[in-house]
């Protein structure tokens, strides 16, 4: 028996099977993960309702003041409308301000 229980196992080198079995899988639904709002979520608005138009003027010195009117997003909070409207450039002819 000595030389069956060599051949079968008692060699610590050997590597043995650990693992669980592979068809241990959980049967049904997880309900704490299923759990959740439900509902479409946001509803899609409209970005031009939240825009207010602003007059472009040029300087005294031209006849025509008003040279256009530009877009920007209305003012919420911290955020300043007029903040936004700092720093534009406009291009416009000297033809049509005179």
């Amino acid at each position: 028996q000595d030389a069956c229980d060599k051949k079968h196992g008692s060699d610590p080198r050997e590597k043995r099977n650990t693992r669980a079995p592979k068809n241990n899988m959980a049967v049904g639904k997880n309900k704490r993960l299923s759990k959740g709002k439900k509902g479409k979520g946001k509803k899609a608005v409209d970005p031009f309702t939240k825009k207010d138009w602003y007059d472009i003027k040029a300087p005294s010195v031209f006849q025509t003041r008003n040279v256009g009117k530009t877009l920007v997003t209305r003012s919420s909070g911290m955020r300043v409308a007029t903040d936004f409207l700092k720093g534009r450039i406009v291009g416009a002819n000297l033809a049509d301000l005179n």
